[in-house]
């Protein structure tokens, strides 16, 4: 089953609509047993049941995981159609914030992309945790399969495309390097092409969607992850990778920087251009650094991203919106 495909713009207003519609009627439902709510994947667009939230009594708590006005200008050509809704979807991220008992960033970075949310709200918080005992490797570099390794969906916004035009110049100074596309979208057949135009086919293995033991297999066989996205959050790809200690190499853009200090515990791309971000891979993957900053960088993870350190944060958040 394909997991991908682009609605009409019809659909995604219904679709959405139908979905803030569910989630009230199961506020309303629930709302006796309860006495604050988490909104969170696309929590800033969800108005309905936050409304509904504040009028029943409840906290919401909006739960920034990136800008979804951002995220859906990155992805769609920008018709008139597409201009009314991205000013829709930036109109309902204010108002569903400003609604919010409190609303939480994932990274300081973040807030960036909401300039006017500015009050005692807002507070900053690394709510993802990982399970560091579970996503670990005992391979060392030299025996590690795949030099680079890309996980995610295939779509403009990912950097998936320029990636692979960019693994197409690095082969001519790496002919032996290895690298695995994991995942797929809607430029999948793009990227297949890039590959077998350029004859990658003996440096790159397509392996389409996988399941979690074979992501947790796949980073730990990896030397490096590279996430050449053009916006992002906090991914969970990286901080799993990073507990594998796979050196990540990334764009600046979301919570990344935060999470990645340059020559620390991985390296920043300067931009996701497909000479540029060969340039500068090409540059780090020469660097004899690998061993230092796969420790750091799983050291960074097991003292901030713990189940403990998590489940304490949202306490903490919780203690707070139920105490205003």
């Amino acid at each position: 089953m394909k997991r991908y495909g682009r609605p009409t713009l019809i659909h995604e207003f219904v679709y959405h609509f139908y979905l803030q519609l569910r989630l009230t009627f199961a506020l309303i439902r629930s709302r006796n047993d309860m006495d604050a709510v988490f909104f969170h994947l696309g929590g800033t667009v969800l108005l309905l049941p936050i409304l509904f939230s504040r009028v029943l009594g409840l906290n919401p708590i909006v739960i920034v995981t990136g800008s979804v006005k951002t995220s859906y200008i990155e992805q769609h050509e920008q018709t008139i159609g597409t201009k009314v809704m991205t000013e829709t979807i930036g109109a309902l991220e204010k108002v569903s914030c400003g609604l919010a008992s409190k609303v939480v960033f994932l990274s300081e970075s973040m807030k960036s992309e909401f300039r006017e949310i500015n009050d005692d709200r807002i507070t900053v918080a690394n709510l993802n945790y990982i399970d560091t005992s579970d996503f670990d490797s005992k391979i060392s570099e030299s025996k590690r399969e795949y030099d680079l390794i890309y996980l995610g969906r295939f779509e403009r916004v990912k950097g998936v495309k320029k990636f692979a035009q960019a693994v197409s110049i690095l082969v001519e100074n790496h002919s032996d390097i290895q690298v695995a596309f994991v995942g797929d979208g809607t430029l999948g057949s793009e990227v297949e092409n890039i590959i077998t135009e350029n004859n990658l086919n003996d440096n790159v293995e397509r392996l389409g969607w996988v399941n979690r033991k074979k992501v947790k297999e796949l980073l730990g066989n990896s030397r490096y992850l590279v996430l050449p996205s053009e916006s992002e959050g906090v991914p969970k790809t990286l901080l799993e990778a990073m507990s594998c200690g796979t050196v990540p190499i990334a764009t600046q853009v979301g919570g990344i920087p935060d999470i990645i200090k340059h020559e620390e515990t991985g390296f920043l791309l300067s931009s996701n251009e497909p000479n540029q971000m060969a340039r500068e891979i090409d540059q780090y993957i020469k660097k004899e650094m690998w061993d230092n900053l796969s420790f750091h960088a799983r050291e960074y993870i097991i003292s901030r991203y713990s189940f403990e350190n998590s489940k304490e944060r949202f306490r903490s958040i919780l203690q707070e919106a139920l105490s205003d």
